[in-house]
């Protein structure tokens, strides 16, 4: 899929008509859909702020940004992929979004925003092929920086004990240190964070979620492994045939987690987080 002919065809037809044009390539070819709003779904997850101003790290084919700015009085972008930027920019325009502002940049690091400038900064780890791990601690301390006091930080990032990764179902990319859940914590804390909420995206973190299950709240783990689990067998029977292994070994886990009473053990394997993080005021 040439990212040039994607740019033209939606300057020509239109960015719906160009996204779509995406999903059937990739579903074409054996892949899932790129993205939809489920991807920002987290921002139900924290109260009401029209006021808001938000710096999105990551920008994907547009879908969180723009998510975003149905709610925030500003919403910058930013992104290493000038093709992204150029998408997002079309999408800018033909969705009269002019308070939405992407930004082309070649690391988090040149981020030149004065301090205090935001009250929420998202960051998707896998829009930067392992930068954001690398060094994650000088990154939330450099984004600590530009939040306002009492400011948010969400985070969808991966988890280092993931069953995939431990299986070998499928392998991490790059040669980024994925963190553990409690590495995470610490090192949000040592940054100066505080009020740390972790969720698990499910069935995964980096493409499109069903689901965002509490992992600090242990009855909401016990419904969705009894209630909620389930619901995975109504997928396509072609869903059911590409993830037949990862779905089997995840239905065993949830069974013995029950039965054992071991749900909150068994949330140190999901495949990745969304956390939510504030700064001290």
């Amino acid at each position: 899929m040439d990212i040039r002919q994607v740019l033209e065809f939606a300057e020509v037809e239109g960015w719906a008509a160009a996204l779509y044009y995406c999903n059937q390539v990739e579903l074409r070819h054996g892949g899932t859909m790129l993205e939809d709003e489920r991807m920002a779904d987290w921002r139900y997850l924290l109260p009401t702020q029209p006021e808001r101003v938000v710096l999105a790290i990551g920008a994907g084919w547009g879908t969180v940004p723009i998510a975003l700015a149905e709610n925030a009085a500003e919403v910058y972008v930013v992104d290493r992929s000038a093709e992204k930027v150029a998408f997002l920019n079309i999408r800018r325009r033909q969705q009269q979004l002019d308070h939405l502002h992407p930004i082309h940049v070649h690391s988090w690091s040149d981020l030149e925003f004065a301090d205090a400038s935001f009250d929420l900064i998202a960051v998707r780890e896998f829009d930067w092929d392992g930068e954001v791990h690398a060094s994650f601690y000088k990154m939330v301390q450099h984004l600590h920086r530009l939040l306002r006091p009492g400011g948010v930080i969400q985070l969808t990032v991966g988890n280092r004990l993931a069953f995939q990764h431990l299986f070998r179902l499928e392998q991490r990319q790059g040669s980024s240190r994925v963190y553990t859940e409690r590495a995470y914590r610490h090192t949000l804390q040592a940054a100066g964070f505080n009020d740390i909420q972790f969720y698990a995206p499910l069935p995964h973190y980096d493409r499109i979620p069903m689901f965002y299950v509490s992992l600090d709240d242990n009855h909401a783990i016990q419904f969705f492994f009894s209630h909620l689990f389930p619901l995975f067998e109504r997928v396509s029977p072609e869903a059911k045939q590409a993830y037949s292994f990862q779905y089997a070994i995840a239905r065993a886990a949830a069974q013995i987690s029950l039965k054992l009473r071991l749900t909150l053990l068994a949330t140190s394997f999901v495949p990745g987080f969304c956390i939510f993080a504030r700064r001290n005021i």
